[in-house]
């Protein structure tokens, strides 16, 4: 008897997990300062600043959003070092 199995990616690896868990980490971090560049090019508006509170959270938000941004991206940076180191691994 013939058994037919659905073509589709084999399961990663717990190293090409790592891998991948690691590019979207830096993915992160290279999207957070992309946020952090955008906002040094806004002005600030005189008295309305919100002073190192208004910074921490800003930078907090900033972290989240990076974060999400780095894991829904796809063809992103995370996917070029996953494909390029993986290829080594």
């Amino acid at each position: 008897m013939t058994r037919i199995v659905a073509a589709g990616p084999a399961p990663a690896s717990g190293d090409q997990r790592r891998l991948r868990d690691v590019a979207t980490q830096i993915e992160g971090v290279f999207v957070a300062e992309m946020f952090k560049a955008m906002r040094a090019t806004v002005p600030a508006e005189g008295d309305a600043r919100g002073g190192a509170g208004e910074e921490i959270f800003t930078a907090m938000m900033d972290g989240r959003i990076s974060e999400a941004v780095a894991r829904g991206l796809s063809r992103g940076v995370a996917d070029a070092i996953t494909r390029q180191l993986g290829r080594r691994a």
